[in-house]
């Protein structure tokens, strides 16, 4: 069977159209059937991340996210790709199965910061900055340094 990416998305439905779009322009090399398969499950119903997160009901989204992710699972994905850089404040809570096929895209951002060992500018929501994601992550020491 051929391997599958997951794409939790819908958190700004138009931005997770437009991730999954990007997936395509980077790994469309001519013939479309070597393309990844992506399965994109958009649910904007999601409460405002920053909202629920400044309320203290992170249970309720906890929920829903678990709910997304299991369906995901049962698509038989390999990986999955939380499309919602505040939703990740989540993941410490998630259990070690639903952790192991999470690609972190903080981590992304952390790691290539650090490689490079240039300037930038890190432009986060006031929930992704609230919850304090990036610095509370392993790799802010190396990155840290970087981030204007």
């Amino acid at each position: 069977m051929k391997r599958a990416l997951g794409v939790l998305g819908g958190m700004g439905p138009l931005a997770s159209a437009d991730f999954l779009s990007s997936i395509y322009d980077y790994n469309l090399d001519g013939v479309e059937q070597y393309s990844p398969i992506v399965y994109l499950y958009s649910d904007p119903t999601f409460p405002d991340r920053t909202d629920t997160f400044f309320a203290g009901r992170d249970q309720e989204l906890l929920e829903l996210t678990e709910n997304a992710l299991y369906k995901l699972c049962e698509l038989e994905v390999t990986k999955i790709v939380i499309a919602c850089v505040t939703l990740h404040h989540l993941l410490p809570r998630l259990s070690a199965e639903l952790r192991d096929k999470i690609i972190s895209l903080p981590e992304l951002v952390l790691a290539r910061v650090a490689e490079s060992k240039q300037s930038h500018l890190l432009i986060t929501s006031s929930g992704t900055r609230f919850t304090r994601i990036f610095e509370n992550h392993p790799l802010w020491p190396a990155a840290s340094p970087y981030h204007v």
